[in-house]
């Protein structure tokens, strides 16, 4: 028991963050809008919450992998920066797809619930794209070598969950049932993007490849924005398309 409480311990901020995270935001939505839509957006937040199954499966992968022989040559032979930066170039990767494709299924999903859900539609690309975000930051951290990454991980998921209440209560009252996924995209954005610094300025920066994600990003948007240019209204041409 000692053993666990001595080791355990720093895990508790990073744990309860995640979990304030996963539970505030419709708490958060819960004092400022209706009873009717609080189960639109709850509707549009379960559904979202498929697409975490992805990066999470990523996850399960990464760590065993990380103790091959295979794992350890390539670090070995093209460096660690160039190893686990392609390892995150992936990831991202992985989610602009996944991304892409509730974008795409979005209006078909919806159309399994009552009438009254539609509005749902909308939402589910917002709050996929909120949900991703604290994966983002976990597969930055995964990636990550610099000195002291622990305290420094825990510093970035802190601030990002306390950030995404704070925005989240500002966010709300003013854009309505969108202002809590944008509040998560830009709480743990930011906080990606300080883990990302901080790696940046270590002895053995990551090496991402920048033009594959800006071109699976571009390419993701041009593809999400013609569809929803087109419209289709049945169901048989929503899904072909």
């Amino acid at each position: 028991a000692r053993t666990i409480l001595g080791k355990g311990y720093v895990r508790v901020p990073i744990l309860g963050s995640y979990w304030t995270v996963a539970n505030a935001d419709k708490f958060i939505v819960s004092r400022f809008v209706s009873p009717t839509d609080l189960g639109i957006y709850q509707l549009a937040s379960m559904t979202a919450l498929l697409l975490a199954a992805i990066p999470a499966a990523f996850f399960k992968a990464w760590r065993p992998l990380k103790r091959t022989m295979t794992f350890a040559a390539v670090d070995d032979q093209y460096g660690v920066g160039v190893a686990r930066g392609t390892m995150l170039t992936y990831f991202g990767l992985v989610c602009i797809t996944a991304l892409l494709a509730v974008a795409l299924f979005a209006p078909t999903i919806v159309r399994v619930a009552p009438p009254s859900f539609e509005d749902a539609g909308p939402l589910i690309p917002l709050l996929a794209a909120g949900a991703v975000m604290p994966y983002v930051l976990r597969g930055m951290n995964k990636a990550a070598t610099m000195r002291r990454k622990r305290r420094f991980y825990i510093i970035a998921v802190v601030s990002g969950a306390l950030s995404f209440v704070g925005l989240a209560v500002v966010l709300v009252p003013w854009l309505g049932l969108v202002g809590a996924p944008l509040a998560m995209m830009i709480s743990f954005g930011l906080s990606s993007l300080f883990l990302f610094w901080r790696s940046q300025r270590g002895r053995k920066p990551l090496k991402l490849q920048y033009r594959s994600l800006a071109g699976a990003f571009l390419l993701a948007l041009a593809t999400g924005t013609a569809y929803y240019l087109v419209d289709p209204s049945a169901l048989v041409a929503q899904v072909a398309l």
